[in-house]
């Protein structure tokens, strides 16, 4: 995979949920990636009454299916100024500037199951693979089990519906349940969860914070899953 640098701007921005947006950046020829990749974006941004140029890696959340164009899913985070400062500030036309592709937690084409374990906006890099497959119809057995705080935290919401209706197994918990209208998991993914849902023969993927990740990985361990069938990424 060669890694290029390109002077680019957004051209769509979509609002996933109340802290969180995807920004669409199109190419002016075909830019190639594998699912699971990430780019390195910078961007000056206005802090403190000076002019910065900051510098941070995203993963990539649209299908490497779509050539002329990339989508980053961007969440507001404590601490994170420059994604707090994107969602808040950008407009479409904004200038920015992409470095990529980059990373080595990718799907291949010959998984025949596979399970991936998100946590918030650790979906980003995993439903790139999830609509990979989708797009390509490949023949994998896909189960997503997804873990936020609330409903309305679930990015992809929508979709991920749809794509119950194309046969993916996906599960949805909740880790602060306050009474709304829910009928899927409620608390942390875990060891019970995993079995419930999962074909442990599988290929896990999974993506999220560092205490989400080394608790999964902890409770596949239990489950007597090889380490050599997970692979990670924390961000």
């Amino acid at each position: 995979m060669i890694i290029k640098e390109y002077d680019l701007r957004i051209s769509k921005i979509i609002q996933e949920t109340h802290d969180t947006k995807t920004f669409r950046i199109n190419f002016n020829d075909e830019f190639s990636f594998e699912p699971g990749q990430f780019i390195n974006l910078t961007l000056d941004i206005l802090q403190n009454g000076e002019v910065k140029q900051l510098t941070r890696q995203y993963s990539i959340s649209s299908s490497p299916t779509k050539k002329n164009y990339i989508d980053l899913t961007i969440k507001k985070m404590a601490n994170g100024i420059m994604s707090n400062y994107i969602v808040d500030n950008s407009t479409i036309g904004d200038k920015i500037k992409i470095k990529g592709p980059y990373g080595m937690f990718t799907f291949k084409d010959d998984v025949k199951k596979a399970v991936f374990i998100a946590g918030g906006s650790g979906i980003s890099s995993l439903i790139s693979m999830i609509r990979y497959i989708a797009d390509k119809n490949l023949d994998v057995d896909v189960t997503l089990l997804f873990s936020n705080k609330t409903p309305k935290d679930i990015i992809f919401r929508s979709e991920l519906d749809e794509l119950k209706e194309k046969k993916f197994n996906i599960i949805n918990t909740v880790t602060r349940y306050n009474g709304d209208e829910w009928d899927g998991e409620i608390g942390r993914i875990n060891k019970e969860m995993i079995r419930k849902y999962c074909d442990l023969d599988s290929l896990f993927y999974i993506c999220g914070l560092p205490e989400m990740v080394d608790s999964v990985r902890k409770e596949l361990e239990t489950l007597g899953i090889e380490k050599a069938r997970v692979k990670f990424e924390k961000y």
